[in-house]
């Protein structure tokens, strides 16, 4: 029954967390702070088990504080967010594991740039250029993915979050009034006023304003082909020329053959043992040695013959222009 919002821009983050700490169906308290101040550059957005919150949070900032003073330098936002990872997965491991989901906002000054990174309870973390935490997410990450411009000014930012917190009030059957908001830039963390909400006040049917230009959808995920490698890239590739199959490992794609035309199998030896799908259910396996030397023929007719590992790379390169 909580909630958080991280956003990630060209020149700040915004982070914000909703106040309300509840106890199964009994609210406790309305000001409860989720937001930690780790560093000048660096905050810290929390939520999960009550007990778990507080202790992992003020773990986590009193030991980078001890950092900046022994070193005499502040941790960068990527080295905050593995030291916090490592300290996550270790207690993960241990008989007192902490059940808390983060969100880290940061400014690397060394860098020139915001960064904002996702992280939940199992320690899985990555770079984000914004995120939720939360039943909430169910509604405010759909309107993030429509309104979310990189480069917009804080004015605009601040309504992208109240579209998001607005969103949230509206749809979800829990009451989450109010939000606490922080803002990470180059000059450090300042806190914004919270964002109120009256839910009574929200209709269900008033259409949320849209920003007269289209959202940038097309910068929120990077290119898979250009970050793939290996194997990965070839049958990215083939998907996208529509080769569902570049290494004709399917029996639908795969004819008997011939001798002079036999089913080609890499190899880095002189041989290598296949096993071939015979029955019509695909439930049979014939194995047999398949050489370089000639084809060898199964009991269903089909050809086999294996050639160079190398070699066969080269051919299925040139077969989906890699």
């Amino acid at each position: 029954m909580e909630g958080l919002i991280g956003i990630r821009f060209d020149r700040f983050c915004l982070l914000a967390s909703d106040r309300l700490s509840a106890h199964s169906i009994i609210v406790v308290k309305n000001d409860e702070k989720k937001l930690y101040e780790l560093s000048d550059h660096l905050l810290l957005g929390v939520v999960g088990e009550a007990g778990d919150t507080n202790q992992f949070a003020e773990f986590i900032s009193k030991n980078i504080k001890l950092y900046s003073m022994r070193n005499g330098f502040e941790l960068s936002p990527h080295c905050a967010n593995t030291f916090i990872a490592r300290n996550l997965a270790d207690y993960l491991r241990s008989r007192t594991p902490y059940m808390v989901n983060l969100l880290l906002a940061g400014y690397d000054t060394v860098a020139d740039k915001p960064e904002l990174y996702f992280m939940d309870y199992l320690a899985t973390n990555c770079s984000v250029p914004y995120a939720m935490h939360g039943y909430g997410s169910f509604f405010g990450t759909s309107v993030l993915d429509r309104y979310y411009k990189s480069d917009s000014t804080e004015a605009e930012a601040i309504e992208l979050l109240k579209k998001c917190v607005q969103e949230i009030q509206k749809r979800l059957v829990i009451n989450l009034p109010t939000f606490q908001v922080a803002i990470v830039d180059k000059q450090g963390i300042r806190q914004l006023p919270d964002i109120v909400f009256d839910p009574t006040a929200i209709g269900l049917n008033t259409p949320i304003p849209q920003y007269t230009q289209q959202a940038e959808s097309d910068i929120r995920l990077p290119d898979p082909i250009e970050h793939a490698t290996g194997l990965e890239k070839l049958l990215l590739l083939a998907e996208e020329k529509g080769i569902d199959d570049p290494f004709c490992l399917k029996p639908r794609h795969r004819g008997p053959g011939t001798k002079e035309n036999p089913n080609l199998v890499p190899s880095f030896e002189d041989k290598r043992l296949i096993g071939c799908l015979c029955e019509e259910d695909q439930t049979h396996l014939n194995y047999m040695w398949v050489h370089l030397s000639e084809p060898r023929r199964c009991e269903c007719g089909y050809y086999f013959k294996a050639v160079p590992a190398r070699k066969f790379w080269e051919e299925i390169d040139t077969k989906i222009g890699a």
